[in-house]
């Protein structure tokens, strides 16, 4: 009796994460399409053209980038900006694509690597919702942040954690507690140290926050990202099932906005602001062990329940 109640239970669990899976299969197609239009308009318009400063609330004058989408914002700002377009039309929109084909097979890796494209998304349309000044594109950053976030929660209720837990022999779980910690760590050090504690200070406060209201990105990666690593950590030290997903979601997640930022990094090199070391290293070491992760739980199709 126990062993059917168990055998009916599973089976409804496999019913509802391939209902998750198609959900989020269907919400991949709309933040295709929404991204691909949001960062060409983002990257190529130069039209219309805005002021070319604006006072700031901080004190001096903002110098303002004054062209296209981003024509408000400030010249570093819209520089990286339009650096984190162009990493999502040449490499984020494309590893969606492959994620959301290879989920047709219902493979566990497919799905850990559509969570991970989902919240590669996500961030980066929380923080042009929430951070840059408003545009003509608002709406459409507004429905990108919707669909990436039911997107990114449906992904990871399509997986199966213990199925996963029980056959990632191969996977990086120390080498990932280690970086999900580095990463929680290097973000609080740069960004407190950095960007939080010096804004306070009305000397150095015009130069970091320039014309915005606040440091909206420090509120995702302080508020959301660091503490992600540190749970990630905890959960793969102790071996729980969990720290699983949430790690390899962090992997792909860091290995793709890492590009960004990187390629954001490289813009402010050229503006004349420093870029720092650990990030392209970071970067590379979140590709290496999402590329671990993912082999690990596997692309074969997952076998149908009876």
């Amino acid at each position: 009796m126990n062993t059917a109640a168990s055998s009916i239970r599973a089976s409804g669990s496999a019913a509802r994460r391939e209902a998750y899976l198609r959900a989020s299969r269907v919400l991949a197609i709309l933040v295709f399409a929404g991204a691909a239009l949001a960062a060409a308009l983002g990257f190529f318009a130069t039209e219309p053209r805005g002021p070319d400063s604006v006072p700031s609330l901080w004190g001096g004058e903002t110098i303002l980038d004054g062209r296209g989408v981003y024509r408000r914002d400030s010249v570093s700002g819209a520089l990286q900006v339009r650096a984190n377009d162009l990493v999502t039309l040449a490499a984020a929109l494309p590893l969606l694509a492959v994620s959301f084909l290879l989920t047709r097979r219902g493979s566990e890796g497919a799905r850990l690597l559509l969570a991970g494209a989902f919240g590669y998304f996500l961030y980066t349309y929380a923080s042009l919702s929430f951070g840059l000044v408003y545009n003509e594109l608002f709406l459409l950053y507004v429905g990108l942040f919707t669909t990436s976030l039911l997107g990114f929660v449906f992904a990871m209720l399509s997986i199966d954690v213990e199925a996963l837990g029980t056959g990632a022999a191969g996977y990086p779980r120390r080498s990932g507690a280690v970086f999900s910690l580095l990463v929680a760590l290097f973000l609080g050090t740069a960004w407190i140290g950095g960007r939080v504690l010096p804004a306070l200070r009305p000397e150095t406060a015009p130069r970091i926050l320039e014309h915005y209201h606040t440091l909206y990105i420090q509120v995702l990666d302080l508020g959301v990202i660091a503490p992600a690593g540190c749970l990630a950590a905890w959960w793969l030290a102790r071996r729980d099932p969990r720290g699983y997903p949430l790690s390899a979601v962090l992997f792909v997640k860091s290995a793709t906005l890492g590009l960004a930022v990187t390629t954001m990094g490289i813009s402010q090199v050229a503006a004349g602001e420093e870029l720092p070391a650990a990030l392209a290293s970071l970067t590379v070491a979140a590709a290496v062990l999402a590329f671990r992760a993912l082999r690990s739980a596997g692309f074969r199709p997952v076998p149908p329940r009876p």
